[in-house]
């Protein structure tokens, strides 16, 4: 028998639910497994990336303190759902979206290739155009970590003030 779980983190209470679902020659130890990997994960996160997350926090703790906001802008869903969408987030927290539509339909054809599609200075306007100010955080999600909107408005809110 394989169990699945979908954990589900409330702000008042801890809740799991549990599915299960049989599966002929699926060991049991595949939960362990899982969860012995993912313990692995946590550690790596903690021992490569754990000065840099209490950086992160020490700069949103004296950003709220001083009365600047907290920004995410966030390509996925992880963020703006679980930290501003749901009740019990903060409301220090505010979205920053951008939203960026060019809609010319036409018959299907051959690409150019040779046309430039470079959005440079797209997150240099958005930031010029948001509320944002000096002093402000900007949390940048990303499930990839590389995609150019991401990278493009991290490297700008470096320069930007």
């Amino acid at each position: 028998m394989l169990y699945y779980f979908l954990i589900y983190l409330n702000f008042k209470s801890f809740t799991i639910f549990r599915l299960y679902k049989l599966l002929k020659g699926v060991d049991f130890v595949i939960k362990q497994k899982f969860f012995r990997e993912l313990q692995n994960l946590v550690n790596t996160i903690e021992t490569k990336q754990g000065a840099v997350i209490e950086e992160a926090a020490k700069m949103i703790s004296e950003a709220i303190a001083s009365g600047k906001a907290i920004h995410f802008y966030d390509t996925g869903h992880m963020l703006d759902s679980e930290l501003i969408s749901r009740a019990g987030g903060l409301m220090a927290y505010k979205p920053l979206r951008v939203h960026f539509d060019v809609q010319n339909e036409v018959r299907n054809r051959v690409e150019d290739k040779s046309k430039n599609r470079n959005m440079e200075g797209l997150m240099q306007f958005a930031l010029k155009k948001s509320n944002a100010q000096p002093g402000d955080v900007i949390v940048v999600g990303s499930v990839s970590g590389k995609g150019v909107l991401p990278v493009d408005i991290a490297l700008k809110c470096n320069i930007h003030w």
